[in-house]
């Protein structure tokens, strides 16, 4: 998984190259057919037993011919649509209850457009350029800065350049505000099937006391909880990580929710995966 990994990112990184040349291509014929041999063990091993229909990675066998048609792309493939798609469809669909989102998301960008729309209507007729104070001074020939502008380009600056507050940090996870539910540890470890569930609390709530303890602990002095205690169960987190690949300012902070709820709007099951 590791060198089909490697030589996939090996052609990712010779498609991105500003020119090519017959050697070049050559490479990249190659990187994709070992590539294209080496990601059957996803399938071998259950990752994929249905076999793959990613668009993109079908895509790949079209850029050498393509290349040699149009040439390189320059690294500009996919910078176009990515970027139209984070406007469009991830901050849409994060503004939406999450439940049936199509409608949500071109509702949203529908109001989107028309008030795009109507701001350039307006700075066509002059409005929307600073306030009263600033018109008068303007009005009697002393240049000042329009403060609304500024305030505005920073905030486009903000919301393109990261995802999350914050500079470069170890991850975090935080769980919800409140729990779904509360259950004692007895029926929790019933409903979990642990019916070692309470000595491996006792022994969490230690290794987070006494972190430099050594992992032989004995029982006795573990701190005591009463299986009627009850606990509280959180169907979601919400995960902030470091992802440089995002678009984000120098702290590079990224944040998703997961969720874990048996029952998603009433629906259907939905248990994300955290890798």
């Amino acid at each position: 998984m590791v060198r089909c990994l490697a030589v996939f990112l090996d052609f990712c990184y010779l498609a991105r190259h500003s020119e090519h040349d017959t050697v070049t291509l050559e490479v990249m014929e190659d990187a994709l057919a070992y590539f294209h041999e080496l990601r059957t063990v996803f399938v071998e091993t259950g990752v994929r037993p249905d076999g793959f229909g990613l668009p993109r990675q079908h895509a790949l066998v079209h850029y050498v011919p393509s290349i040699r048609l149009f040439g390189s792309p320059n690294g500009v493939c996919t910078s176009i649509t990515e970027s139209k798609h984070i406007d469009a469809v991830k901050r849409p669909w994060r503004a939406s209850s999450k439940n049936k989102p199509l409608g949500q998301i071109i509702r949203t960008n529908t109001r989107l457009l028309k008030l795009s729309a109507a701001r350039v209507e307006f700075s066509r007729r002059g409005m929307l350029q600073g306030d009263v104070y600033t018109a008068a001074l303007r009005e009697v020939g002393i240049e000042v800065e329009d403060r609304q502008l500024l305030k505005e380009q920073r905030f486009i600056a903000l919301q393109e350049a990261q995802d999350a507050d914050g500079h470069a940090a170890d991850g975090s996870v935080s769980l919800s505000e409140r729990p779904d539910s509360r259950l004692s540890i007895e029926v929790l470890s019933e409903k979990l099937e642990q019916p070692g569930l309470l000595e491996l609390i006792q022994h969490f709530l230690y290794m987070s006391i006494y972190p430099d303890d050594p992992d032989d602990i004995f029982i006795d002095d573990l701190p005591e909880l009463p299986l009627r205690l009850k606990m509280g169960l959180h169907l979601s987190a919400s995960a902030t990580f470091l992802a440089p690949s995002e678009l984000c300012g120098p702290g590079g902070m990224h944040r998703e929710m997961i969720r874990c709820n048996p029952t998603w709007f009433k629906e259907i099951p939905r248990y994300d995966t955290v890798l």
